[in-house]
């Protein structure tokens, strides 16, 4: 499927849309007239027609707004990330039933700099 362009809302058509990189939910979620669409989201199956609500980047944000942004992009790619590795797992335990699996709570990949992080926090306090 193909990704939502921008944030939105269904104004005709049906679909089932991948929300995993927002939710974290797996499993599509349905589509229909009046329900919002969210901009990098994967349209899965269906296809339907949208009225756009944003478009580009805000502006008017200031340092905030857009180290928010960023945050809230590594959000998402972090979610993707996340949904690749169980879809991997689910995939080889169906493949592989007598393998046991476990899943490693904290990878090397998933270490953070929590100076960086409470800098973050500092600047997002001060608005």
């Amino acid at each position: 499927g193909e990704k939502v362009p921008v944030d939105g809302v269904v104004i005709e058509g049906t679909s089932a849309v991948d929300e995993s990189m927002m939710t974290g939910e797996s499993l599509p979620v349905a589509k229909a007239p009046g329900d919002a669409v969210t901009g990098a989201t994967v349209n899965g199956t269906g296809s339907f027609v949208m009225a756009a609500e944003r478009i580009g980047a805000r502006t008017d944000a200031g340092p905030t707004g857009e180290l928010t942004a960023g945050l809230l992009r590594l959000h998402a790619d972090r979610m993707r990330s996340l949904a690749r590795e169980a879809q991997l797992r689910a995939r080889f335990t169906a493949a592989h039933p007598q393998v046991p699996t476990a899943v490693v709570p904290a990878l090397a990949s998933d270490v953070h700099d929590l100076r960086g992080l409470r800098r973050v926090g500092e600047l997002l306090a001060r608005g």
